[in-house]
């Protein structure tokens, strides 16, 4: 409960100062749990996204806490073109060195996404891969890759009037030749 609060406190900080810049503000934040050999293990996800009046600069945060482990790191991004964001950052995680730097690149529109995620530091490498496309109003499917979960398809949920949607993925892990799933809820503000 410490660290979801540490979590909290982290998203105001790099928020809150930059409200005033007449840019848009977005912000999503994601209960995830991982099923593998009868365990399940739950983790937050959170990402902040600061544009600076559409001039292709903005500020984002990304903080990730679960039972043994935290992060969070924060950084500048750049979106030449209506479609396409990226950015790059530094912060500190729970490791023996902490420093910790991550990356992101984000194609798409309201229809169709790929968000690619990498980090390194302390705890070592890790990345994230998603892609969705909408099939109907309230339904999507697409993929999703993550170090040392696996690799699988994903389906979305998305809970009309609400700024909600659950996802589910079925996940193959060829480093430890078994099968894992995840199941997630977010919300997005």
């Amino acid at each position: 409960m410490r660290r979801l609060f540490l979590v909290v406190i982290m998203a105001a900080v790099v928020v809150v100062p930059y409200q005033s810049t007449a840019g848009q503000t977005s912000f999503w934040v994601e209960e995830q749990t991982f099923f593998s050999d009868g365990k399940k293990v739950p983790k937050i996800h959170t990402l902040l996204l600061q544009d600076f009046n559409k001039k292709h600069l903005g500020l984002f945060g990304y903080f990730q806490v679960q039972e043994d482990y935290a992060q969070a790191y924060v950084g500048p991004t750049l979106s030449p073109v209506p479609w396409l964001q990226a950015g790059v950052g530094g912060g500190l995680e729970q490791a023996d060195t902490p420093v910790r730097l991550g990356s992101f690149v984000w194609m798409g529109d309201a229809h169709r996404y790929l968000l690619a995620i990498y980090e390194n530091g302390g705890g070592g490498y890790w990345y994230h891969a998603e892609a969705n496309a909408s099939i109907t109003d309230w339904f999507g499917a697409g993929a999703v890759v993550e170090h040392l979960i696996g690799v699988g398809p994903r389906a979305e949920l998305n809970i009309p009037r609400l700024p909600a949607k659950i996802w589910v993925a079925s996940l193959y892990d060829w480093s430890a030749d078994g099968v894992s799933g995840l199941l997630a809820f977010r919300l997005s503000f």
